[in-house]
C-alpha cells in the first residue's frame, strides 16, 4: 500500500478533511447520546449499568463520604466519581466517559494519520469507533475503557515526544493514570 509522507504534529487540524469529518461524526454522536445518558440517579436509573458498575459507584460515593461499602477498587474512577459527587454532578459520569472516548478516537486518528493517508487512517478509526463491544463498554460505569483510552493517549504522547520531548512528561502522566484506573495500566 502506498503511503503519503507522514504528517507532522504542526499540521493544522483544520486542513485534514478526515479529522474534520471524524470530529463532526463523533461530536454529533456525543450530542445525540448525551441527553439520553443524563439521568436523575446514576445508581438507580443509568440504562447501561451492568456487571460491577454499582461497586464502582459505591467506591466513589465512599470516597465522597457516603455511608456505603468500599471494596478497594483501583482509585482513578472512584476518585473521579467522588469528585463529581462532591460537585453534585455524579450523574454526568457517562457523559464524561463519552467525552474521553471521543477524544481517544480523535487521538487514534491523528496517530494513524502520522503514517497513513486520510482514507486508511479514517477507516481504521471508524472500525474501532464503530465496535459494538467498545461502544457498550464506553457506556458502562467501569474502569476498563477509561484505562484503555489512557493507554492509547499515552502511546500517542510517546509518538509526539519523538519530535517534541516535552510530550514524554504527558506520556508518563497518562500512563500513570492508566495504572491508577486498572491493573492493565501497570503494563504500560
Amino acid at each position: 500500500m502506498r503511503r503519503d509522507a507522514p504528517s507532522t504534529p504542526r499540521r493544522r487540524l483544520g486542513s485534514d478533511p478526515g479529522f474534520l469529518l471524524l470530529a463532526a461524526l463523533l461530536l454529533a454522536r456525543l450530542a445525540w447520546l448525551a441527553p439520553r445518558l443524563l439521568v436523575d440517579d446514576l445508581n438507580l436509573d443509568h440504562p447501561f449499568a451492568a456487571g460491577d458498575a454499582w461497586d464502582w459507584i459505591a467506591n466513589g460515593l465512599w470516597i465522597a463520604g457516603a455511608p456505603v461499602r468500599w471494596s478497594a477498587r483501583p482509585p482513578l474512577v472512584p476518585l473521579a466519581l467522588a469528585g463529581l459527587a462532591k460537585a453534585g454532578w455524579l450523574e454526568a459520569w457517562p457523559v464524561v466517559a463519552q467525552g474521553l472516548w471521543t477524544v481517544t478516537l480523535l487521538a487514534l486518528y491523528r496517530l494513524l494519520r502520522r503514517r497513513w493517508r486520510v482514507g486508511p487512517a479514517l477507516a481504521a478509526t471508524l472500525v474501532v469507533g464503530g465496535s459494538h463491544t467498545l461502544n457498550l463498554l464506553s457506556l458502562e460505569v467501569m474502569a476498563d475503557l477509561p484505562a484503555a483510552c489512557l493507554i492509547l493517549l499515552a502511546l500517542a504522547a510517546v509518538v509526539a515526544a519523538a519530535e517534541r520531548p516535552a510530550w514524554y512528561a504527558a506520556a508518563g502522566g497518562l500512563a500513570a493514570l492508566a495504572a491508577l484506573a486498572s491493573p492493565i495500566g501497570l503494563v504500560v
